[in-house]
């Protein structure tokens, strides 16, 4: 069971707890399975050396959040819900440009890193079939662990009496308002957030009693969501709000923001056009 304490009604300024997920007494603790070869090299005296890796892990049991039929009185609660693969490269290379002869000589030394990491989910105990439940708990068989799905945004609405109403792609391929809670086909793949590549370059250099060095990073292959829309303007009354309003959809102005006021939608889903 997990549960939330210290929070504050906004209304009575009463403290309160709530219970964010039942006990669940089938939870077994997640197991790793860890396979890898590699080769260490050194040449020049050890001047030059490095290692090269290859891994593969399988994890089973994995954690995660498995949905509730509300009349239990829990939306969701923690469960064993998905087993997934991951495998990959890893490169480490070291190579002494200056060695010092003396304590106090001048040196140099550049260590580079660089791996290449690609994982899926290979089960899933009770596969997600609603839009609303696969962006919540994106494992699907075959797709990365922390998948991306993006409702497949079709502009604005002009017809009269649904003007400023946001428009999806079912999946049927047919435009129509509500999406969230349908059928998870209405989705598509929009990549992964986990870095697929990540390289490190480090460099240290050492005079003396002084010493410098400075590291640069690289990571990509992933992708992110860039300040998705809102599908209405919700009023919240405890921040300021978003500035892309101000090109909000109204007769005058048939943008791609939604409409918020008189022309605001009903409904509460999120859509990014920009990486639709």
């Amino acid at each position: 069971m997990t549960a939330t304490t210290g929070l504050t009604n906004h209304d009575t300024n009463v403290p309160y707890g709530e219970i964010g997920s039942p006990a669940n007494p089938n939870l077994r603790w997640e197991q790793n399975r860890t396979h890898n070869v590699g080769i260490d090299f050194s040449l020049f005296d050890y001047r030059l050396r490095g290692n090269v890796d290859y891994y593969r892990k399988e994890g089973r049991d994995i954690f995660g959040n498995k949905l509730l039929d509300t009349t239990t009185g829990f939306s969701a609660m923690n469960a064993n819900v998905a087993s997934i693969l991951n495998q990959g490269i890893e490169l480490s290379v070291g190579y002494d440009w200056f060695r010092p002869s003396y304590k106090n000589d001048f040196s140099w030394t550049t260590n580079v890193t660089l791996s290449y990491n690609t994982n899926k989910v290979t089960y899933v105990e009770n596969p997600q079939t609603s839009a609303y439940g696969l962006i919540n708990t994106p494992y699907k068989t075959g797709y990365p662990v922390n998948t991306l799905w993006m409702l497949r945004f079709a502009g604005i609405d002009d017809t009269p009496g649904s003007e400023g109403q946001s428009l999806y792609y079912n999946g049927y391929g047919e435009k129509v308002h509500e999406v969230y809670y349908g059928d998870a086909s209405a989705l598509a793949f929009g990549g992964q957030s986990d870095p697929k590549v990540i390289v490190g370059l480090d460099n240290q250099m050492k005079w003396r009693d002084f010493s410098i060095g400075f590291l640069l990073a690289y990571y990509g292959g992933h992708k992110m969501f860039c300040l998705p829309f809102r599908d209405r303007f919700e009023g919240d009354f405890y921040g300021p709000v978003a500035s892309y309003y101000l090109d909000s959809w109204t007769p005058d102005n048939p943008s791609d923001v939604p409409a918020i006021g008189q022309w605001a939608h009903s409904s509460s889903t999120d859509s990014s056009p920009d990486v639709s």
